[in-house]
């Protein structure tokens, strides 16, 4: 599991663009939108049907997005 997980998160840093399936804003839990402001969600499938769920926020100082 821990190496599908580095596998993926090296996948992202290296990309541009958002990788995994797009999940629509009205597909995700209220609560999530209010509690931690998630506006966009992405994930992967994992081994043993786990999957893998990740969002892409701006960071107040910078331009540029994090993970």
């Amino acid at each position: 599991m821990l190496e599908a997980i580095d596998a993926i998160k090296s996948q992202l840093e290296r990309s541009d663009i958002p990788l995994g399936i797009h999940h629509k804003l009205k597909n995700i839990p209220k609560y999530y939108t209010r509690r931690y402001n998630v506006q966009v969600l992405y994930h992967f499938e994992m081994p043993y049907s786990h999957r893998l769920f990740y969002t892409i926020r701006r960071s107040k100082d910078e331009r540029k997005p994090y993970f």
